[in-house]
């Protein structure tokens, strides 16, 4: 089989979201696929605080977005899905792709009635699947835990590995480096760790990214997700100090706005402040 040089070039949006997660991608094959969508925690749950769902829309229409292919929710936090529960309504979602694991709160309960009201089809994910498997061109999901209303959600984070040609992103969710956790998983396991672009897990915390872990990964850009007001202090400067030893190039929302990388399969190009 030989690899396909699409006409298309791949792109990769970080909406900026505020402390919360939504990142965008338009594979070059024509589908696309949504990651999460979310509100910002850093300075209160109001919309005026910080227009999370104004800059989704704003790069959704830039890029004349009817139709979503694929929707990921990493997990049950409403800075990662309270406006997938939007996304639903205003735009087709062909599939929505989920951990299985459940959470009793009222924003998660909506976002199921709006799944069943609008009939979206539903699929929960296993560790392992290649949700997209062309020759020049994967979405695997690398890791997952499907619990019951579990008492951290992060560590059911579905981690996500996009791969086109030879540039790859790795997107993390909130999953971190306590026991059980995502990146523990994810060193003990035989799966590629090696990444061109890494969606920081949790928001810079210093529970995430640990020593190990970014050996494996050696990003060349690590994106965190990131308010300029924050009560909670992401991202740490422990989380901070070990990005730089590994990462050649840490980009925040905060600082970079909505990023956007474009890739030919072969190279990576940079652009921040998009849509400002």
């Amino acid at each position: 089989d030989e690899l396909v040089d699409y006409e298309n070039d791949l792109k990769v949006y970080f909406i900026n979201v505020g402390q919360a997660d939504c990142s965008f991608i338009m594979l070059p094959n024509g589908e696309n696929i949504l990651i999460d969508a979310g509100l910002d925690h850093a300075t209160s749950f109001d919309e005026s605080n910080f227009p999370s769902w104004n800059n989704i829309v704003d790069i959704l229409t830039l890029e004349n977005i009817e139709v979503i292919d694929y929707v990921i929710v990493t997990h049950n936090h409403s800075d990662h899905y309270y406006y997938i529960d939007e996304i639903i309504k205003n735009y087709t979602v062909e599939g929505i792709y989920v951990s299985g694991s459940t959470s009793t709160n009222y924003t998660y309960l909506k976002l199921l009635e709006t799944i069943d009201e609008y009939n979206v089809p539903m699929y929960e994910v296993y560790s392992g699947q290649k949700i997209i498997d062309e020759v020049s061109l994967t979405f695997q999901v690398l890791h997952t835990l499907k619990l019951n209303n579990p008492e951290d959600a992060n560590i059911c984070s579905v981690i996500t590995k996009l791969t086109y040609i030879n540039k790859s992103f790795l997107f993390m969710g909130d999953a971190g480096s306590t026991k059980n956790d995502g990146e523990i998983v994810l060193l003990k396991i035989n799966a590629k760790k090696k990444s061109d672009v890494l969606k920081v897990g949790h928001h810079g915390s210093p529970y995430a990214s640990s020593e190990d872990f970014l050996k494996r990964v050696k990003p060349q850009y690590s994106v965190i997700t990131t308010a300029n007001i924050t009560i909670t202090n992401h991202p740490y400067k422990s989380a901070l100090d070990r990005l730089k030893k590994y990462s050649e190039n840490i980009l925040q929302s905060k600082n970079d706005g909505t990023i956007l990388f474009v890739c030919n399969g072969y190279e990576l190009n940079l652009f921040t402040h998009i849509g400002e």
